[in-house]
């Protein structure tokens, strides 16, 4: 328990040398021996959990299958009882469609696991000896036939493994460990894999386990062994050296060795056991009463080694039946918050895939400016721009040796010059043609076109990843992805549904309003539509890519020129609403062109420079995964309403918030967690909100930014 609190409240100690140094030399060993320190992390921790007094049974709730998985029932849990689920559970079938999915699947189990839960993973294969795929329920299988090469089930079975292996490498990328559940309820007949001869099995088992952990490199699987409760619970054990855990699913309201049968078979084998799915009332049309308090004395009574529990969906959920919140305030309950922080995560920087990219430390946040001469870089760096973007007809070898001399790296286009750079660290990513989605001009001044086709965009970016993968390509796109009526964009306008495909064609997704500088009434003086870009574009790429957005900081081609206030409103506006990085727009046409107007702008230039020295010391907050669900604001004008982004770093809590309009508001906020006698501090402003009861109070005013630190 002493080392538990060491690793909860010490979060700059490396998370797998905590709990390393907590297992004994006698440690469970995984049977990947190759698992990564997380995996290793998270199996020793439940290995632990029997021999302590109390907390030591993790919640668990299944959260649908494939595209139907949703998060609200945690949500409705917590609304219910004020605790998260330790566990959550997926499956990647998709029944609509006979097959496997992962996109909504790991999205959610990304999220989830960034908030500090676990994840466990299914899957209700479909029968690959069937050509017409789905076959979930065929029967008389010959498991022998997708172990052979040289048949068309093996061929499918092999294309089957990489599919769930692409889902499953998606996630180690991400850091997230898998509890991963194949074959579940193999000792009974209604699954196609199930009722088979034990040996053939273990073969079909083993098989799968070496071919994801030796040819796809899967080191972040914990591989659970789940058996239906009954007879033979044993009779399918792979063997130690490829089961992690082990456990039963039960769908019954008598948790007692009378119906739940075969737990003394799996109980015995050395490796954490867990009910793996529990049910309330049986299979069919549950009611939705079951009394949870029958589930945690049957446990402590008759199950006593149960690690973990997964209560399956719908009505046999812990958000549709009875004292749920007695259950999950049991003392030997451990809910998410529970959890110590060194199992979840270990957020990876959104550029850590790329060798030559851009930095991947905690404390880079991308800060660009645009299109700027070389010969400006050394103010542009005293301005604390860390990055530019774009070259004007560049890269040039001139262009590169001035950015190296001021230590400013670039985005630049993929050219020659470029190319031959391609060791050349000043460079860490290739951007494409600005606004592709845009009209594009036709030759000798025949008008507009229609914008290049997303298509092309992917075609194009295909060509660029060939030529040097070791970069991330940006995208840069226009007003459309803020605002459907941008009639720029000819014959797409109002295709919305464009970017969506667009934002495949590129790694890092950004794009550009200015309603400030633009004139146009639909978005004039609206910076909000700053906050609906960035969402939207988070969207569309399904929070899988850095999204960026672009901020202005001149009258650019028009007499209105933002001010301080408006910028620093936009930087934000952007920030909480998704954004990973901001690229100012220093150009201005009008009363004359300057491409560095910012720079000689003394005002403007002292304010940029504030708020980019902000930005780097809160950069490990940024990086931080976003804390989800922990915030309630309510604003006293409900046309000045308050965005929000809660981030928990470094032994402090930080609540990001931007007034969404003009006019004045009084916000309250409802932090959960909040302890008795925390400090509200407000950065950047020397004072402090005094809490009261969790939560606390601030005066909002025409886009006012307020920044809190609460420890």
């Amino acid at each position: 328990m002493e080392m538990e609190r060491l690793v909860k409240y010490l979060p700059f100690v490396s998370a797998a040398l905590l709990l390393a140094s907590a297992c004994p030399a006698w440690a469970l060993e995984p049977a990947n021996l190759k698992a990564d320190a997380q995996a290793r992390a998270i199996l020793n921790y439940l290995e632990r959990l029997p021999r302590q007094a109390d907390k030591r049974l993790l919640s668990g709730q299944f959260i649908n299958f494939g595209p139907s998985a949703k998060l609200e029932i945690c949500s409705e849990i917590h609304d219910k009882t004020g605790h998260w689920p330790a566990i959550i559970g997926l499956d990647y079938a998709d029944f609509a469609r006979g097959g496997l999915v992962y996109k909504t699947v790991n999205r959610l189990a990304v999220e989830y696991a960034r908030q500090g839960g676990l994840i466990t993973i299914s899957a209700h294969l479909y029968n690959p000896a069937n050509p017409n795929g789905g076959g979930l329920r065929d029967e008389g299988v010959d498991l022998q036939k997708l172990l052979s090469p040289g048949n068309d089930a093996h061929d499918r079975w092999m294309k089957e493994l990489d599919t769930l292996a692409a889902g499953l490498k998606e996630l180690q990328d991400a850091g997230v460990v898998v509890l991963w559940r194949p074959f579940h309820e193999m000792n009974g007949g209604w699954f196609w894999w199930g009722a088979k001869d034990p040996e053939t099995f273990i073969r079909l088992w083993r098989h799968m386990f070496d071919y994801f952990t030796g040819t796809k490199g899967l080191n972040n699987l914990l591989w659970v062994y789940s058996p239906n409760h009954g007879d033979k619970t044993a009779d399918y054990y792979a063997g130690d050296q490829y089961v992690d855990i082990v456990g039963l699913d039960a769908y019954t309201d008598f948790v007692d060795p009378q119906h739940i049968r075969g737990y003394d078979a799996v109980a015995e084998l050395p490796k954490p056991f867990a009910f793996t799915e529990f049910g309330p009332h049986g299979p069919q049309d549950p009611p939705g009463d079951y009394d949870y308090l029958r589930f945690i004395g049957g446990v402590e009574k008759y199950f006593p080694k149960t690690t973990f529990f997964l209560a399956w969906n719908d009505k046999w959920s812990l958000a549709r039946n009875r004292n749920v919140k007695q259950l999950l305030e049991h003392p030997w309950l451990v809910n998410r918050e529970d959890l110590p922080e060194a199992l979840a995560p270990q957020h990876a920087s959104p550029y850590a895939q790329w060798k030559n990219g851009p930095p991947k430390d905690d404390s880079y946040f991308p800060i660009a400016v645009w299109d700027q001469e070389p010969s400006h870089a050394a103010e542009y760096r005293k301005a604390g721009i860390n990055l530019y973007i774009g070259l004007w007809d560049g890269p040039t070898e001139a262009q590169l040796a001035e950015l190296k001399k001021c230590g400013m790296p670039v985005i630049c286009d993929q050219n020659a010059v470029g190319l031959a750079h391609k060791d050349d660290p000043i460079i860490v990513g290739w951007i494409r043609g600005d606004e592709p989605d845009n009209a594009q001009p036709l030759p000798a001044g025949g008008g507009y076109g229609p914008p290049i086709l997303p298509a092309k965009i992917v075609e194009q970016y295909e060509a660029m990843r060939t030529a040097d993968p070791s970069r991330p390509v940006l995208l840069w796109l226009g007003l459309g992805v803020a605002w459907d009526g941008w009639f720029g964009r000819g014959v797409r306008t109002n295709h919305p549904e464009d970017y969506a495909e667009y934002v495949k064609g590129c790694d890092i997704a950004a794009f550009d309003i200015y309603p400030v500088a633009d004139p146009r009434p639909e978005f004039a003086g609206k910076l909000d539509f700053v906050g609906r870009g960035v969402e939207r574009l988070v969207q569309w790429t399904d929070g899988r890519q850095p999204v960026w957005d672009s901020i202005e900081c001149t009258r650019i081609n028009s007499g209105a020129r933002p001010t301080p206030k408006q910028v620093k409103a936009e930087v934000w506006i952007s920030l909480v609403h998704g954004s990973r990085g901001i690229k100012y727009f220093c150009h201005e046409w009008k009363p004359k062109f300057n491409d560095h107007a910012l720079l000689d702008d003394p005002d403007m230039l002292a304010a940029v420079t504030a708020i980019n020295r902000q930005i780097r010391e809160l950069a490990p907050a940024l990086n931080s995964p976003t804390v989800k669900d922990a915030l309630k604001v309510k604003s006293s004008n409900k046309d000045v309403p308050v965005a929000t982004m809660v981030k928990k770093e470094g032994g402090a809590m930080y609540v990001f918030a931007v007034a969404m309009g003009p006019g004045e508001t009084e916000a309250a906020f409802t932090l959960d967690g909040l302890p008795a006698g925390a400090q509200v501090e407000v950065l950047g402003e020397y004072r402090k909100v005094e809490p009261a009861d969790g939560k606390f109070q601030d005066r909002f005013c025409d886009w006012d930014v307020h920044l809190y630190q609460i420890r």
